[in-house]
């Protein structure tokens, strides 16, 4: 009897440690990765090369962006052989053009509403955003997750801001306006605190190469939807150029058309 028990127990010691092994690469099943992304923004460039501007010097020149990047730090787990869950945070970075021409509302020193109106050119507007992104990956075909091909589905939270920073900008004409000569769209043109709140939906195909038994290079292409998740008020203030949804407008635009990314980076089995 006691001979069976401890070829029993010889067996469950013996299974739990095969399962062990075969979940995780090498038995590691905690990863942490570091990844950049990058695309070509020449949808952005379509539809924005009427209006963009960048700087060179002192001078502004028609323009645009024709690269976004983004930074990604991922803490992840594998919890069987073909499944794993982890947590992305990432920090988009791009730019986004204004309208050449702006107006808003004003009443004038005897009560009649009217306009101010003004033509002009502004250097692209930096801006950063933030995600927070849960994710799942299913390993493919022969795959022992972390290691080897893997699909990755995730939806994550946004939220951009404008980088505040001196940009360059010219006023062409300005109609209405009781000073044009102190117009000063450095402060006046959008309110830089306001926050941009999104949802981004996330499908990537990526490959983990093993370097070592705990080190990987990994690469792919990433497909993110972007959407805007709150609505902003279309009212003008008497205080800004751009409505805060006329902000958004410009923004979400840049982040809807970044669809394609690819990406490279390296993780670490922990």
């Amino acid at each position: 009897m006691r001979i069976l028990l401890v070829l029993a127990a010889a067996c469950l010691a013996s299974t739990k440690l095969s399962a062990q092994e075969n979940t995780g690469f090498y038995g590691k099943k905690v990863f942490v990765e570091f990844n950049t992304s990058g695309q070509l923004a020449f949808l952005n460039a379509v539809f924005n090369s009427e209006s963009s501007y960048k700087s060179n010097g002192k001078k502004l020149l028609p323009g645009n962006d024709l690269f976004n990047g983004s930074l990604h730090f991922v803490v992840g787990a594998a919890v069987s052989k073909k499944i794993a869950l982890s947590l992305e945070t990432s920090m988009f970075f791009a730019s986004f053009s204004t309208p050449s021409y702006l107006s808003k509302p004003y009443t004038d020193e005897y009560g009649y509403y009217s306009s101010e109106e003004i033509y002009f050119r502004h250097e692209l507007i930096d801006f950063r955003t933030l995600t927070i992104m849960p994710k799942l990956e299913i390993s493919g075909e022969g795959g022992n997750s972390p290691s080897g091909l893997s699909h990755q589905v995730g939806i994550g939270y946004t939220t951009s801001k404008v980088v505040d920073k001196a940009y360059l900008y010219k006023v062409d004409n300005a109609y209405n306006v009781t000073d044009s000569s102190s117009l000063d769209l450095s402060t006046s043109l959008l309110d830089r605190s306001q926050t941009y709140k999104g949802v981004s939906v996330m499908y990537a195909i990526n490959m983990r190469t093993p370097l070592s038994r705990r080190l990987f290079i990994n690469y792919g292409i990433r497909y993110t939807i972007n959407v805007r998740s709150h609505d902003y008020p279309a009212v003008k203030t008497a205080q800004y150029w751009l409505s805060p949804q006329e902000a958004a407008f410009e923004l979400g635009r840049v982040r809807a058309l970044s669809l394609i990314s690819l990406q490279l980076g390296i993780s670490l089995a922990l």
